[in-house]
């Protein structure tokens, strides 16, 4: 730590040093509050450099009067257009795009998740009661950096100019959302799709109806980052499904005979 100490030493930094009691555990660490006059937010993230993991997400909640926007790191932007679910969990590659987004700028890049007047945020905890009274704007912003990446500290300023950003996503009318759309065995399935698709006359979307970002700016602890595909799915989608099903099935009957002969065969 003693080069990456040395740097905010010779910049005159204020050192504030704090230690967990022996029979404390990180559970039990509390919000710390400190306040000292500034012109612009900074994070010191140099010293995070020590203890960070590769790929690392730095999510950063500014309060002020307007919205805030980094300085001296690039501002990141994802389309909808790029966003791709995979297999049935709905995971997703939005993660991955601000990982690659960063890179471009050797890591030095945040996206603006959420930008909107702190009144529509509806959490009751005491820190951002306080924060939402003294405080009319909010900012959510976030990145993914590696400790060899963190060689800037990212420093941010507010701009009255700029648009208020939602934190949903609605791909509801895109189609082809799913990786598993671009795969060309589906296409050799016409039967096992119509028969999927028209049982019980159900209704098969187009695209799936897709939050993302976070599950509502309702909360600073809610706001995950993720994004969740909601209920519904494309054909593509049910003729997979129902290959693996027919699959699944085959390897049971498959199994139950095996069963049924080795429980015939008379004991040695």
């Amino acid at each position: 730590m003693v080069p990456l100490l040395n740097l905010y030493v010779q910049e005159q930094f204020v050192f504030l040093a704090m230690k967990l009691k022996p029979d404390q555990g990180s559970q039990d660490v509390q919000p710390v509050k400190i306040t000292y006059p500034g012109s612009f937010p900074m994070i010191p993230l140099g010293l995070t450099a020590v203890a960070a993991n590769d790929n690392m997400a730095v999510m950063i909640w500014i309060f002020g009067d307007t919205q805030a926007a980094p300085v001296n790191y690039a501002g990141l932007n994802i389309d909808n257009e790029e966003l791709v679910f995979f297999g049935f969990g709905g995971s997703n590659n939005y993660r991955q795009l601000i990982g690659e987004k960063a890179d471009e700028f050797d890591g030095h890049g945040f996206i603006t998740e959420y930008a909107a007047p702190t009144q529509e945020l509806s959490i009751r905890h005491p820190l951002i009661e306080d924060l939402r009274s003294k405080h009319t704007y909010v900012t959510r912003l976030n990145t993914v950096i590696s400790p060899d990446e963190m060689t800037v500290d990212p420093i941010f300023d507010f701009d009255a100019q700029l648009a208020d950003v939602s934190n949903i996503r609605d791909l509801s009318g895109m189609k082809g959302v799913y990786n598993c759309e671009d795969t060309g065995f589906i296409s050799s399935l016409p039967v096992i799709g119509n028969i999927i698709s028209n049982s019980g006359n159900r209704p098969s979307p187009s695209a799936p109806a897709v939050s993302s970002n976070s599950t509502g700016p309702q909360s600073p602890e809610n706001a995950d980052s993720s994004v969740t595909p909601a209920t519904g799915g494309s054909p593509a989608q049910s003729i997979t499904v129902g290959v693996l099903v027919a699959v699944l099935l085959a390897g049971l009957v498959s199994l139950g005979i095996v069963m049924g002969r080795r429980s015939t065969r008379p004991s040695p």
